[in-house]
């Protein structure tokens, strides 16, 4: 009979929500990241520079997703699920934002740098949300929704 009543938790659509939210914030990351390398030719064009050069721009946001990630466990014991995720939005549109408008190549790294910083609170945060809001029954089946978001 206990078995039966785990089967029967009800995952809140809340939940759902918070999870494809955040794990399409992630998804954009990765989408962004693999798209700037067929982007490489023309920036090499636009910016007057070569080919080891323009790799900095997937370089540096690896780079800074990298970074970030590891904080993430900081970011969660200080703030709010939904501030943190609120500034991972923030952070990655703004550095949208300042890519659309640069004229210089740096201009567009430091861009990639914010953008990185908000992709790589995503995908912890999405993993934490699961973790902690799920009903244990169904943690499995979350992740495995939270990384078809992220994957497809």
């Amino acid at each position: 009979m206990p078995e039966q009543h785990i089967d029967n938790e009800k995952i809140p659509t809340r939940l759902i929500g918070a999870i494809v939210a955040v794990g399409s914030l992630a998804f954009i990351g990765i989408l962004t990241e693999t798209v700037m390398t067929v982007l490489f030719p023309a920036l090499m064009r636009e910016f007057h520079v070569d080919t080891a050069t323009v790799q900095w721009i997937t370089t540096i946001y690896l780079l800074a997703v990298a970074a970030t990630m590891p904080i993430s466990s900081f970011l969660k014991r200080r703030f709010a699920l939904k501030t943190i995720f609120l500034a991972a939005v923030i952070l990655a549109i703004v550095g949208s934002l300042v890519m659309i408008v640069a004229q210089a190549f740096p201009l567009l790294i430091v861009a990639r740098i914010i953008q990185g910083i908000g992709s790589g609170v995503a995908t912890p945060l999405m993993i934490n949300i699961i973790l902690e809001q799920s009903p244990r029954s169904k943690i499995g089946r979350l992740m495995g929704v939270g990384s078809l978001v992220i994957t497809v």
